[in-house]
């Protein structure tokens, strides 16, 4: 098994589980044939000195994305996509949030921590390419982020459960955000 895969959270992607991992391969499981395969990581995770951090890994219309930033208090991360057959990642999007710290100055974006200032809950492929937006967790709000436009627009206020004592300070904690897609099925939950 490759070095630091990340077993929790896999993603399930045409008949197949998928997890990531920080080494230049990563694995899945293909369950009709019962078999492990493997699958390449961007070609950053081979390069000496550059230290990154998975921000996001999931799926969306038939599309495996990953979100990779430099630094988790940094306004930047890159947006890869799958290639086709598992032959590699493609840089879709770099991606720097500073404009949507200007048209939403009220947000704080917590610099004075050592946690992440913001998450990448999900990347969400519309039926065009230039549909694609990123969803965005800051400041206690889900914030839309059009990567093709560079726009963004707030979907909702969220209000914070309650953590232990460590985390008073801080309200929002965002490494342990995730969110999952909804969908509408004949189970009654």
């Amino acid at each position: 098994m490759p070095l630091g895969m990340t077993y929790s959270n896999g993603v399930f992607l045409d008949g197949s589980v998928h997890w990531y991992s920080y080494a230049e391969t990563s694995l899945y499981f293909h369950i009709d044939s019962q078999s492990v395969k493997q699958m390449p990581m961007p070609w950053m995770f081979l390069s000496e000195g550059i230290n990154l951090d998975i921000m996001y890994f999931g799926e969306s219309r038939g599309h495996m994305h990953l979100v990779l930033t430099k630094g988790r208090s940094s306004l930047e991360f890159d947006v890869f996509e799958m290639e086709f057959e598992y032959t590699g990642w493609s840089l879709s999007y770099h991606v720097n949030l500073q404009s949507m710290r200007m048209v939403f100055p009220e947000l704080t974006w917590n610099f004075i921590n050592k946690n992440a200032v913001f998450s990448v809950l999900s990347i969400i492929q519309g039926e065009k390419d230039e549909e694609k937006k990123a969803v965005i967790f800051v400041d206690g709000r889900a914030m839309s982020y059009n990567l093709c436009d560079g726009t963004s627009i707030k979907i909702c206020d969220l209000e914070p459960r309650p953590r232990h004592s460590d985390f008073a300070r801080v309200p929002w904690h965002y490494e342990g955000c995730q969110a999952y897609a909804y969908f509408q099925s004949l189970v009654s939950v």
